[in-house]
C-alpha cells in the first residue's frame, strides 16, 4: 500500500510539473486563444440578441397586418353581402312586378279570346 500512495504522489507531481511546461511553452497563447473566444462569445451573445428583438418586432408586425387584413376583409365581405342583398331584393321586385303585368296581359287576353267566342 505504500507503494500506491508513494506513486500517486509522483504521479501527481509529474502532472503538475507537465502543467507548469505547458503553460510556460503555452501561456501567452492560451492568453490570446481565451480572449478571442470570449470576443467572439460576446458577439454572439449580442448578435442572439439583436436577433431576439428583430424576431420580436416582426412578430409585432406580422400581427398587426394579420389583424387590418382581417378586418379589411370582414369589411368586403360585409359590402359584398349587402351588395347581394340588394340585387336579390331589387330581383325579386322585378320578378313581382313582371309576374303582375303578366298576369293583367294574360286576363285581357283571355277576355278577348272569351269575347271572340261569345260573338261566334
Amino acid at each position: 500500500m505504500a507503494d500506491k500512495n508513494t506513486n500517486n504522489g509522483a504521479d501527481n507531481f509529474g502532472l503538475g510539473e507537465i502543467s507548469t511546461i505547458r503553460n510556460i511553452l503555452m501561456g501567452q497563447q492560451m492568453n490570446e486563444y481565451e480572449q478571442r473566444f470570449g470576443h467572439l462569445e460576446d458577439k454572439l451573445v449580442a448578435a442572439s440578441e439583436e436577433q431576439g428583438e428583430k424576431l420580436a418586432t416582426f412578430q409585432k408586425e406580422t400581427a398587426l397586418r394579420l389583424e387590418n387584413i382581417e378586418k379589411e376583409m370582414s369589411a368586403r365581405f360585409d359590402n359584398l353581402e349587402n351588395m347581394l342583398r340588394d340585387g336579390l331584393e331589387t330581383l325579386q321586385s322585378q320578378t313581382e312586378s313582371n309576374r303582375t303585368s303578366d298576369n293583367d296581359s294574360l286576363g285581357k287576353m283571355l277576355a278577348e279570346v272569351g269575347q271572340k267566342l261569345m260573338q261566334k
